[in-house]
């Protein structure tokens, strides 16, 4: 067989919220950062069980737009990192 399974990822796939970029917002709650942590490994397993039947199986992760968020956000990885 073949075909492709795309699997809807975000930011908090990989890591977790940082509480200072929801100022004056509501942070996301944990079962959401647990949940796409688990989509991803999800992800890379039936990527590597399918891979041989032709079936390819892969997850967009969507992170920041532009706008004030974003520029604050790099700019925090930069100086933290």
């Amino acid at each position: 067989g073949v075909g492709v399974i795309v699997n809807i990822g975000s930011d908090l796939s990989s890591v977790g919220p940082t509480p200072t970029l929801y100022t004056g917002q509501t942070m996301k709650p944990p079962h959401y950062s647990v949940v796409k942590h688990g989509l991803i490994g999800m992800t890379r397993y039936y990527a590597m069980w399918w891979a041989t039947s032709g079936i390819r199986v892969f997850a967009f992760s969507w992170t920041y737009f532009p706008g004030k968020t974003s520029r604050r956000c790099t700019w925090r990885v930069v100086r933290d990192g």
